[in-house]
């Protein structure tokens, strides 16, 4: 938790995946529940890193998931499950911390918040992980870290200097429900379903961003649990009626 800075992305595999959060509010790339994931090239991505043997493939793989850590179960290891097919091909990202084989690396220059060129919203959808000249191309659009605060889970802060031909590009699913509500520009979905906030004007802004549910969103549970509950209490009632049809 405190080798992982906040609003910062840890790739992680194995079983720590489906606990940590409840242990330590950091951000990674899978969760407690897979399916549950919105992004149409997260698994792509993580096969790339854990299963893939290219290592430049790999590290374009998190620079586009935005994982500025990772953390590597070796020999000695306590964990379980020993995801990682090749591990030699972390061995060029910096090593921050080592024990009981265990080592988590850092990628440098990779975050969830980077300026980036404004062409990597015409790079050609990948067909998959491995489309290497699709990936490659992505990669190159991105450009230095930019300022990203998460203020709760449903408002971000953005603090950003921006250039001609330049947008700010986020390694977060692009969600209309996400509105911008301070600054000025527009936010559109990239090639791999990333956000990218395209400024009106250049030069150094503040951007606020907020998560907003639709009616729906909550009126749907809501009807579907009145529905169970009626159910429940008119049990008795219901079920002769229906058992005579």
């Amino acid at each position: 938790k405190s080798d992982v800075g906040k609003g910062e992305r840890v790739f992680l595999s194995g079983s720590s995946v489906f606990w940590i959060n409840s242990k330590a509010d950091v951000l990674q790339v899978r969760g407690g529940n897979d399916s549950s994931s919105v992004n149409p090239f997260w698994a792509h991505g993580a096969y790339q890193i854990r299963e893939g043997e290219n290592e430049k493939l790999g590290r374009a793989w998190l620079s586009a998931l935005g994982v500025s850590y990772i953390l590597v179960h070796g020999k000695g290891s306590e964990e379980p499950f020993f995801d990682f097919k090749h591990p030699e091909k972390f061995d060029r990202l910096t090593i921050l911390k080592k024990s009981k084989g265990d080592i988590l690396y850092r990628a440098e220059r990779v975050s969830t918040a980077r300026i980036a060129n404004r062409e990597i919203l015409q790079i050609p959808k990948p067909k998959g992980g491995a489309d290497k000249r699709s990936i490659y191309s992505y990669s190159r659009e991105l450009k230095e870290p930019t300022e990203l605060v998460f203020k709760s889970p449903v408002e971000i802060d953005i603090k950003s200097e921006v250039g001609k031909n330049e947008v700010i590009w986020l390694a977060m699913t692009q969600d209309s429900r996400w509105r911008l509500v301070e600054g000025e520009g527009v936010l559109l979905q990239d090639p791999l379903g990333n956000t990218v906030l395209k400024p009106k004007n250049i030069g150094k802004q503040k951007f606020k961003l907020s998560y907003n549910f639709f009616w729906y969103d909550r009126g749907i549970p809501a009807l579907t649990s009145v529905i169970f509950i009626g159910l429940i209490v008119f049990y008795s009632k219901i079920f002769p009626f229906l058992k005579m049809r």
